[in-house]
């Protein structure tokens, strides 16, 4: 079942995981799949290291929470698309990648 997504509310994302490698610095990237081509979703902030606990850099095999909120703007059509959200190194490499199906209501 989808998670609900309403127009003209922010909606937060917080996960924990173990980082696999070391890294500076650390960039979140999110978009939406609609008929399989990528969307982006702006974030207020993409430099995940000021969501993140403890701060970056981030160490291998330390744990990590990192949290953000999206805003869902009023323009979003109402439609089913997942989400794909990407917390990347540097060199675009994800670090942490999760999928949600959404429904913009």
């Amino acid at each position: 079942m989808p998670c609900e997504f309403k127009r003209g509310t922010k909606v937060g994302a917080s996960i924990t995981f173990q980082s696999s490698e070391a890294s500076t610095a650390v960039k979140s990237v999110v978009h939406g799949i609609l008929g399989g081509i990528p969307v982006p979703f702006p974030l207020p902030d993409s430099n995940a290291c000021n969501t993140m606990s403890p701060k970056c850099p981030l160490a291998t095999g330390s744990q990590y929470v990192y949290t953000n909120q999206l805003e869902v703007l009023q323009s979003y059509p109402s439609l089913a698309v997942l989400v794909k959200w990407e917390l990347i190194d540097p060199n675009s490499k994800d670090l942490v990648c999760f999928e949600i199906p959404v429904r913009i209501v």
